[in-house]
């Protein structure tokens, strides 16, 4: 068992389960509050996570030579020799076909959603992220997109301003997400040859910056309660309290003057927030 064990762990590491799981739950949150059914859900989560697990096996494979010059991701399946590129390439588009397969049970819209969101992350945000240390914007938009292919898998309206507010609110957030993680480690970011933020910013500036995408985040998710997403005033009293508490976790940097851009507290909390959010919203169908 030991053995078998061993030579899945580091495919499993190739799918990057915490970030595909993530994804796979704001799809499952906005298929539930477009009315979704239980076998309409099931198919298309799993489609979903599929696809994501392909997507992250294959940017790792893209990325194999930066992993290898960082500390922090030398370790991964590739550039430690645990996976043959070959391998890890013929596992991830496995995956993304599997995916692609289900999601198009779905319905066409839902499959090329997510075909969209694999081009977009593996072509134009791994593409862009080695030429400019803003990439992270125009990216984002890989973290709207499951929401998109949650909402439409499940018969709602691509059109619906409710969607809308979703999708924006999960596109805010995935700025300071992967900024506060990319300052933590810019030194490294930087030998590797990827641009960073810090070669712009002064750390003072990059912590007001961060505030700032934060607190719209904050912003963007009480506008999505305000646009009825959420349907009970507990749901709603949850979410403002919520986006306060990111809003003043960005915040209590600058009058303490903290780096929010050093230090992984940041990153954590916009996790945690998005986790907290995202399960209001799916328990919020229920109520």
């Amino acid at each position: 068992m030991t053995g078998l064990a061993g030579k899945i762990r580091p495919f499993a590491g190739l799918c990057k389960p915490l970030i595909s799981s993530s994804t796979t739950l704001s799809a499952g949150a906005a298929s539930l509050l477009a009315g979704g059914k239980g076998p309409q859900i099931i198919t298309m989560i799993v489609g979903v996570f599929l696809l994501a697990c392909g997507a992250c096996g294959l940017n790792q494979y893209q990325d194999r030579g930066i992993d290898a010059l960082m500390a922090r991701t030398a370790g991964r399946p590739l550039p430690s020799g645990l996976i043959r590129p070959r391998d890890a390439l013929a596992f991830s588009v496995t995956l993304l076909l599997a995916g692609s397969i289900l999601l198009l049970s779905r319905g066409l819209a839902p499959f090329l959603l997510g075909l969209l969101a694999v081009l977009w992350y593996n072509g134009f945000y791994t593409y862009f992220k080695r030429r400019t240390a803003f990439a992270a914007i125009p990216g984002a938009v890989i973290g709207a997109l499951p929401v998109a292919i949650g909402w439409v898998s499940a018969g709602g309206d691509i059109l619906d301003p409710k969607m809308a507010f979703f999708c924006f609110f999960f596109f805010m957030w995935q700025v300071p997400h992967f900024w506060l993680l990319a300052a933590e480690h810019a030194g490294e970011y930087e030998k590797a040859g990827l641009p960073s933020l810090t070669c712009v910013f002064r750390q003072s500036q990059l912590s007001r910056l961060n505030f700032i995408w934060m607190s719209a985040a904050g912003v963007s998710c009480i506008l999505m309660a305000a646009a009825g997403v959420t349907r009970n005033n507990t749901a709603n009293l949850a979410v403002l309290g919520l986006s306060l508490w990111i809003i003043w976790s960005g915040a209590k940097p600058l009058w303490k003057r903290e780096s929010v851009a050093r230090g992984s507290a940041g990153f954590k909390r916009m996790n945690i927030y998005m986790v907290f959010v995202t399960i209001l919203l799916a328990a919020d169908r229920f109520v």
